[in-house]
C-alpha cells in the first residue's frame, strides 16, 4: 500500500478538514479510496467492496451514487463514505461503504466522518433537486470493532428500526457463517433537532 503510507507523512491526524464528492479526474484520490475499502480490516464490515479504481470510477459516473472522500487538514484522503439515492419513488437514501484508514482508527474521526456525511446529505440536493428526507444505514453485527460502528451510529441521532439475526452470509477461514445485521434511519427532521441543541460535535 504504497500510496497509504506516503499520505502518512506530515499528517496532523484526529481532525477533518471536511469532505467533498469525488468525480473521474480524481485518480489519486480514488486509488487510495479503493485501498481504504479493501483493507481487510475495512473490507470484512462490506457485503460486496470495489475491487479497484475501475470499479470506484464506474460508480461516480452513476449520478444516484455519491462516493465522498474525508480529508485531513492536510488535504489527504483518510476515510470514505458514499450516499446512495436509492429510488425516484421512495425518501430513503443509504449511507454505505463507511470506512476509516485502518492505522488512524479509534481517534474519534470515523464520527467526524459521519457527521458531516450527514450533513451533507441533508443539506445537498439528490440529482432529481429533492432534499433527502429519510438517510438508512446498516451495521453488520458480530464482527471485530461492529460495536464501535454502532456506538457511533447511536451518537451521530439514528435510530435503530429493525435487526435480522441471519441477514448476512460471511465468508470466515472458508466456512459460510450467517451474522446479523441492524437497519437505522435518521429522518431530516431529527437532524434538525440534533443541529439545534448542538448534539453534533464537529459540525
Amino acid at each position: 500500500m504504497l500510496l497509504l503510507s506516503r499520505y502518512m507523512a506530515n499528517s496532523e491526524l484526529g481532525q477533518l478538514s471536511g469532505i467533498r464528492e469525488l468525480t473521474l479526474n480524481d485518480v489519486t484520490d480514488l486509488q487510495v479510496v479503493a485501498e481504504i475499502l479493501n483493507d481487510p480490516v475495512n473490507a470484512i464490515h462490506f457485503t460486496e467492496s470495489a475491487k479497484g479504481i475501475e470499479d470506484l470510477q464506474q460508480l461516480v459516473q452513476n449520478p444516484n451514487y455519491h462516493l465522498l472522500g474525508a480529508y485531513n487538514l492536510d488535504r489527504e484522503i483518510v476515510g470514505t463514505l458514499s450516499v446512495v439515492d436509492e429510488s425516484r419513488d421512495v425518501n430513503t437514501y443509504l449511507i454505505e461503504k463507511t470506512a476509516i484508514r485502518s492505522d488512524i482508527q479509534n481517534r474519534g474521526l470515523g464520527r467526524e466522518m459521519i457527521e458531516k456525511g450527514i450533513k451533507w446529505a441533508f443539506e445537498t440536493p439528490t440529482n432529481q433537486e429533492r432534499m433527502r428526507k429519510i438517510l438508512v444505514l446498516w451495521v453488520q453485527e458480530d464482527l471485530p470493532g461492529w460495536e464501535r460502528m454502532q456506538a457511533i451510529v447511536y451518537q451521530t441521532g439514528f435510530l435503530q428500526v429493525v435487526r435480522e439475526p441471519d441477514l448476512v452470509v460471511k465468508t470466515i477461514d472458508g466456512i459460510e457463517v450467517e451474522k446479523p445485521s441492524a437497519r437505522y434511519h435518521l429522518r431530516r427532521e431529527r437532524y434538525e433537532e440534533l443541529s439545534i441543541k448542538g448534539k453534533y460535535r464537529t459540525i
